[in-house]
């Protein structure tokens, strides 16, 4: 269960705040400051695995995995809908983007305070 419990917060928590993390997002894809948040290519691909990991585990409540599965949906549609590859400049500032970043963050606020039994 430490295990899971550490992934759960190193690799989830944090790809999934990455996802909302306007701030850091500006800094990062329209500053080209990449210190603290990597490019949304890596970004993106973080997340997805660990709420893949995450989804297939027991410990989000089925309301909570329908709300993660909403915002996996939104990102998949998201990724599918780019023509052509967009600089990750262009998408911090698409208005589309701003929706899936809004939606992570309620869904960040909301699995940050999971408490785990170990």
């Amino acid at each position: 269960m430490n295990d899971y419990l550490n992934y759960y917060r190193n690799a989830f928590l944090t790809a999934l705040q990455d996802m909302a993390d306007l701030k850091s997002q500006e800094k990062a894809w329209i500053n080209g400051d990449h210190e603290k948040l990597l490019p949304f290519s890596e970004v993106l691909e973080n997340f997805m695995s660990a709420s893949e990991d995450i989804q297939q585990g027991s410990l989000l409540s089925k309301e909570q995995r329908k709300k993660l599965q909403k915002l996996i949906d939104m990102v998949d549609d998201y990724g599918s809908s780019l023509e052509n590859p967009q600089t990750d400049s262009e998408i911090a500032k698409d208005p589309k983007w701003h929706e899936i970043r809004k939606y992570a963050q309620e869904v960040y606020d909301e699995l940050k305070n999971i408490k785990i039994d170990t």
